[in-house]
């Protein structure tokens, strides 16, 4: 391994963690799903509310919308990319121990509680700089500077940014055939198929019948 800098001491004392702000949908008091049905979307009873099908046409494309988009994350994998992706950049040592490791990705991991030693985490930052070596000697530097440590590039895992971006990334994979099957996709069917139905009968010409009579 190769050193690259020896940082003095400074230890910031960590900010407090910002106070909960709501959300702008919760500000605007926009429709969302129950919480029921978000905990627990294949149990939620929907025949205990509004029929979906008679909903305005605004709220009913929006909970189709939700409805459609929790199936899909239900069966989305990450299918893993090149393994070299995840391991060392780098190494954070102060007074001989490894205190934390920067991966390739640039992603910080550690078998302690680095605010625990005052490091400020909240400002550990790469910036702009997207995930890669470059990020991760970037915060493998702050945290040296942080830890008052050094940094330790492990040349036998380290990659550089040019051959980082030629590697395959993680992606995120949907099993179709499995989400097709799921009995909660079923359900969306039935829910698309009643409100086609109710659109039908909302749209068809009122029958206006004869109206019998004598002549005068």
């Amino acid at each position: 391994m190769t050193s690259i800098t020896q940082y003095t001491n400074t230890y910031p004392q960590s900010r407090p963690a910002a106070a909960h702000t709501q959300s702008a949908s919760e500000e605007k008091g926009q429709f969302k799903l129950p919480d029921e049905a978000v905990s627990n979307p294949r149990t939620f009873d929907l025949s205990q509310t509004t029929p979906v099908s008679e909903l305005p046409e605004e709220d009913y494309q929006m909970l189709l919308d939700g409805m459609q988009r929790m199936l899909e994350s239900m069966h989305t994998r990450i299918q893993p990319g090149d393994p070299r992706l995840l391991e060392p950049y780098a190494e954070i040592v102060v007074d001989g121990r490894v205190i934390a490791t920067v991966d390739n990705n640039g992603y910080i991991g550690s078998d302690v509680n680095l605010r625990y030693l005052g490091i400020d985490m909240d400002a550990i930052s790469g910036g702009n700089l997207p995930k890669g070596p470059e990020r991760a000697q970037v915060l493998a530097e702050q945290l040296a500077r942080a830890a008052g440590g050094s940094v330790w590039v492990r040349s036998d895992t380290a990659l550089d940014q040019a051959t980082y971006d030629r590697l395959e990334q993680p992606r995120a994979v949907v099993d179709w055939l499995a989400m097709q099957a799921d009995p909660y996709n079923l359900n969306l069917l039935k829910i698309m198929q009643a409100r086609a139905e109710y659109e039908r009968h909302s749209t068809a010409p009122a029958v206006v019948g004869k109206q019998e009579g004598t002549a005068g």
